[in-house]
């Protein structure tokens, strides 16, 4: 501190203890990472919302109907908000009131299941909260005194006002960072299988592969690499994901022979959200590029494809390409994003404003996505996108 040129604190009564004990620690830092994480899911949901429109995807699964015959409160909230992000648009195939192009109406897991992983999430995070916030007001110091009057609701009628308890031990908060580092890195994971679809031709519904239109193909890479480091980060969470609140070794002679390691816990959470958001951050990039290549490709069909072509194409046969001209066509509408989706393309392409533009064809060079990636996760940090994006849908953002 004197090099520092910091005054001296004088410590008073137990505030020592305070400064370096672990529960105390780990519930401060475990605060930031419930704070992260929360801001992380926001922007999953977009970027799941983005993804299911770039991929042609069904709304049917987020639909109030499936979600009311479980009854999970973070599912029926994920799916109204996906919803509502896609709302207006003309991507996402099938509605309440109409039906399905395409039969069956059925996506892979990481589209289809987002509402019960995503609202899974939510339900952990706020038992998370739940812990955090009452640790954040509790006494954890030991021993404790409570020489308090009569009448008062902890008075201790004996003489000796000292309790020597185990208030200092951080297993709340272990657990809880261990359910965090779980969820989180699902969260990551099921991320992770999204960008896979969008840059894998035979997954994406036509998506040029790995999201770039060559000149020479095989040459550029496109958001092949993005999708290499997403796997690695992804990898590098589930094995930080193992829960520290199993491990103990005993110290002080064997008085402390069972610890919550809850610091251990706090920090790999910590490490995990960083990788975690990075893994979004890729996901909104593609999704991104997917989403505008995919509202350009359905304008140029449909302003130069006649109708004749799709409907002679044996129903067994269709693309969901084709589905998506024929209902453009027969509706007499454009092609057009989700209120949501929208603000979030907006609000991307706004940070990206100054690099080259990616996915541009003929591409004959790869291009360093270091910096894409970066201004996305800015962006992410800031939470400039979510705010963006829940104005547009008049969603309250706490």
């Amino acid at each position: 501190m004197a090099m520092r040129g910091i005054p001296r604190m004088v410590l008073g009564a137990k505030e020592g203890l305070g400064l370096n004990n672990g529960a105390t620690f780990g519930t401060a830092v475990a605060a930031l990472a419930l704070h992260d994480a929360e801001n992380l899911t926001r922007h999953a949901e977009i970027g799941a919302a983005m993804c299911l429109e770039a991929l042609l995807g069904f709304r049917d699964a987020f639909l109030p109907h499936v979600q009311a015959v479980r009854g999970q409160i973070g599912q029926m909230a994920t799916a109204e908000r996906v919803l509502r992000f896609v709302q207006d648009g003309t991507l996402a195939d099938g509605d309440l009131h109409r039906d399905p192009n395409t039969l069956p109406p059925q996506d892979a897991y990481s589209l289809r299941t987002v509402p019960q992983t995503i609202g899974a999430i939510w339900d952990t995070l706020a038992f998370v909260r739940q812990l955090i916030t009452r640790e954040l007001n509790a006494a954890t110091d030991n021993p404790l005194i409570f020489d308090l009057p009569e009448g008062d609701p902890l008075h201790l009628p004996r003489a000796y006002k000292t309790i020597s308890g185990g208030n200092f031990h951080g297993t709340p908060i272990g657990y809880a960072m261990d359910f965090l580092s779980i969820v989180i890195t699902d969260l990551a994971s099921m991320s992770e299988r999204r960008i896979y679809r969008l840059v894998s031709q035979p997954e994406s519904h036509g998506l040029p592969p790995m999201l770039i239109e060559e000149e020479a193909f095989g040459q550029p890479s496109g958001m092949m690499i993005p999708q290499y480091v997403a796997s690695a980060l992804v990898s590098a969470c589930k094995t930080l994901a193992h829960p520290d609140s199993v491990d103990s070794i005993p110290t002080s002679a064997g008085r402390e022979d069972f610890v919550s390691m809850s610091m251990n816990a706090a920090l790999h959470g910590r490490q995990i959200i960083a990788h975690a958001s990075h893994v979004i951050a890729i996901e909104l990039l593609c999704a991104h590029l997917a989403l505008q290549w995919r509202l350009k490709n359905l304008t140029h069909l449909l302003d130069h494809t006649p109708l004749d072509p799709y409907t002679h194409i044996p129903l067994a046969n269709r693309t969901r390409t084709d589905e998506a001209v024929l209902f453009h066509q027969r509706e007499g509408l454009r092609p057009q994003a989700g209120r949501g989706t929208s603000a979030a393309l907006s609000a991307i392409q706004s940070a990206l404003a100054g690099l080259p533009p990616l996915g541009d064809a003929p591409a004959v060079v790869d291009r360093f996505t270091q910096p894409y990636i970066g201004r996305v996760h800015q962006l992410l940090q800031q939470q400039t996108l979510v705010k963006a994006v829940y104005k547009a849908v008049d969603l309250d953002g706490q």
